[in-house]
């Protein structure tokens, strides 16, 4: 018997857009780690950037939620906006997007922050 499955079907016709990303993700439990003087402290969570190819901030959004699994997204603590054509440089991104379906194209590394830092 073959299960009959939802699917989201993209129109390529559709005119995806760059979004980026500066997400602050919270750790459910803090995480230890060491800084740069090898003292060992509790991370809260991390600052992290993304570049995300999709047709609404809505769907962008939703790509990055499937996308961090070590924490919850801070929404409020975010910033998120659409990129301009002159933006796409700085990510030596092309401006004609060729996809079949939203994505991540950019990921930062991640910028840890201390327990005691909220």
């Amino acid at each position: 018997m073959i299960e009959n499955k939802s699917v989201e079907v993209y129109d390529l016709n559709k005119n995806y857009n760059y979004f980026e990303a500066n997400l602050s993700v919270k750790y459910k439990t803090p995480v230890p780690y060491r800084d740069s003087s090898e003292k060992s402290i509790l991370a809260a969570g991390y600052f992290r950037k993304f570049v995300v190819v999709a047709i609404s901030e809505h769907q962008a959004k939703e790509v990055l939620s499937i996308e961090v699994i070590d924490g919850e997204i801070d929404w409020q603590d975010s910033e998120f906006r659409r990129l301009s054509s002159s933006d796409l440089a700085e990510y030596s991104l092309k401006e004609d997007v060729e996809c079949d379906t939203p994505d991540v194209v950019f990921r930062s590394s991640h910028f840890l922050y201390p327990l005691d830092a909220q």
